[in-house]
């Protein structure tokens, strides 16, 4: 078998060209051989001009074909004339070729040359990137199918869209073109906004001069992708934005597309970095559907180590991926710290100003506790605000129930709520103090607050007759005695005294008075009652009253009948209201 090296073999050589070309443009003439030598050959070109004139196009007489290349190229430029005329011109091979070389097909090439007067140049505009983030820019060019006869201004017409005034900026309103070149270009800035849409807007070319058209790409449109991650994660601290953690602990972030996506989104959580000090224990790839963009987690798990460094940072990365282009690239960063807990920790009490007031029955009295620092574990608040022993002055029972309460782990600030029992007694205001107990390193020059519970609750007096003795019938009890004075018309007082009506009972009965000698009802409250407390003298709000009082405090007078029947109800009695003011 014999084995032909192709480095030594002969070769044809065949000739082709880029025709056609616009006069003033190059023509490229190329000698292609059938296989590769092994030195440098040189392949004679013969230029003939068939209408072209002297002076209109030039090139060389040969075109070198380098060792084991198989093709070799010769420029042959022409040039712009006075005439309107079309040419032509051909490249032959020369009739001496080198040895081993020998004549292919086609050994000749036709080159026509336009005439650039003659024909009109078409002008198409594109944008990269066609689609642009807020605050980004792009960049669109105006390509001519001929080169500009001279410098060319393309006008620029735009239509905003859904964009808005102020969201992207030309550099220029025009393009220009310098002359015997075929393309300009312009800038395109954008701008952030408020909102959360993608915008869009439309830039196309005006009116042109003679020679040149509109070409079927003549407007491009433009997308401003939002800037906003269109990904929301809850389980930062809302104050700051970072993600905190406490050493050795874990905590769950939740995440969710802001809109459904038209594509499957696969969004990567990462730590960038911090890795020493954090990591993503749980839901690193986490995938949302169409029909399920919300509601996912990752994990993010503190690192513990010995050492008491406060604050450590770290920072988490979540980028997404998807075929539906809102979604694709998009990248949402989140700041962590991981919270140290090899330092101690104080507790105090929030400044809630002088004093707390609270009505019977409200649910939503909040006392906020605040830790010296973050916390890396949670802290339980349960119990740990009490009323100061022996402070209480009115009331022998329970006036709040403290609920649950705690500072997450990462946070420096809880919150215990409390439910003020509401009671059916008639009361006055109760001063009491609550202290912050049952937690190690409290910060006892902030660990109390004071507060005043109001009563919200009134009696209603019914008034019946039963022969000369005058019955007075309580709605609610009082929580301590009270005194009645009843006053006549002529402001005397009737059956000449003051009655008491004692505490828990809800009925007084007065001899010798009768409903019609009635003009008012006058009250009296206990006096000021004063007790020690760590070594203060504490005094209630409200005592004996210098003076009777009208209208009585907490009491609605609802006169009834004449006849004081054994059940009495308020369908069996004719009121006279006209009794009383």
């Amino acid at each position: 078998m014999t084995i032909t090296d192709p480095d030594t073999a002969t070769a044809t050589v065949s000739l082709s060209s880029n025709s056609p070309v616009v006069e003033g443009e190059t023509a490229l003439v190329t000698a292609t051989l059938s296989g590769s030598l092994l030195q440098d050959v040189s392949i004679p070109l013969v230029l003939t001009l068939v209408n072209a004139e002297t002076g209109d196009v030039r090139g060389p007489a040969s075109v070198v074909i380098r060792a084991r290349d198989l093709s070799g190229t010769a420029p042959f430029p022409t040039v712009r004339d006075l005439d309107l005329d079309n040419e032509q011109f051909t490249v032959a091979l020369g009739t001496t070729l080198p040895a081993g070389v020998t004549a292919g097909s086609p050994n000749m090439v036709t080159v026509d040359v336009t005439d650039r007067t003659s024909q009109t140049s078409t002008v198409n505009l594109s944008a990269l990137p066609q689609r642009v983030r807020e605050g980004a820019s792009t960049t669109i060019t105006a390509t001519l199918s001929l080169p500009a006869k001279s410098r060319l201004t393309i006008p620029l017409t735009v239509t905003r869209g859904s964009a808005e005034a102020g969201d992207f900026t030309l550099s220029a309103s025009s393009i220009t073109v310098p002359g015997g070149t075929r393309s300009g270009s312009v800038t395109v800035s954008t701008s952030q906004d408020a909102d959360n849409d993608n915008d869009t807007f439309t830039v196309a070319v005006g009116a042109l001069p003679a020679g040149y058209q509109a070409g079927t790409a003549s407007s491009v449109q433009i997308t401003i992708a939002e800037d906003n991650p269109p990904v929301a994660v809850v389980g930062a601290d809302p104050d700051d934005g970072v993600v905190y953690v406490g050493e050795g602990n874990t905590k769950r972030l939740w995440v969710s597309l802001t809109q459904a996506p038209t594509a499957n989104v696969t969004a990567t959580v990462s730590i960038i970095s911090g890795a020493a000090a954090a990591s993503v224990s749980a839901g690193s790839s986490i995938t949302f559907t169409p029909s399920d963009h919300r509601g996912k987690w990752f994990q993010l798990t503190g690192a513990d180590d010995s050492v008491e460094t406060y604050l450590r940072d770290a920072r988490v990365r979540i980028s997404l991926a998807s075929t539906d282009a809102d979604f694709d690239g998009s990248v949402l960063e989140l700041p962590a710290k991981v919270v140290d807990d090899d330092a101690s920790v104080s507790y105090y009490l929030a400044d809630h100003g002088t004093t707390i007031t609270a009505r019977e029955g409200d649910l939503t009295i909040t006392v906020t506790v605040k830790a010296s620092r973050r916390v890396a574990n949670q802290v339980s608040l349960n119990e740990t605000l009490q009323e100061t022993t022996g402070y209480r002055l009115r009331r022998d029972t329970n006036d709040y129930v403290p609920r649950f309460g705690s500072i997450p782990a990462g946070s420096d600030t809880g919150h215990i709520a409390l439910n003020i029992i509401d009671t059916s007694e008639v009361e006055a205001v109760d001063l009491q103090k609550w202290t912050l107990t049952n937690l190690t390193g409290i910060d006892t020059s902030r660990n109390t607050i004071n507060a005043e519970l109001v009563d919200d609750d009134v009696s209603e007096i019914l008034l019946f007759q039963a022969g000369s003795t005058l019955v007075m019938v309580f709605s609610n009890r009082f929580y301590t005695d009270v005194r009645l004075r009843l006053v006549g018309w002529q402001g005397q007082t009737l059956n000449s005294s003051a009655h008491t009506l004692y505490q828990g009972t809800t009925r007084l009965t007065i001899d010798n008075v009768r409903i019609e000698d009635i003009q008012g009802i006058y009250i009296k409250t206990p006096p000021d009652q004063t007790q020690t407390v760590n070594g203060n003298v504490v005094t209630g709000t409200r005592g004996w009253h210098d003076d009777w009082i009208q209208p009585t405090p907490g009491l609605i007078l609802l006169p009834a009948g004449e006849d004081y029947p054994n059940n009495p109800g308020p369908d069996a009695f004719d009121p006279h209201p006209q009794h009383f003011s």
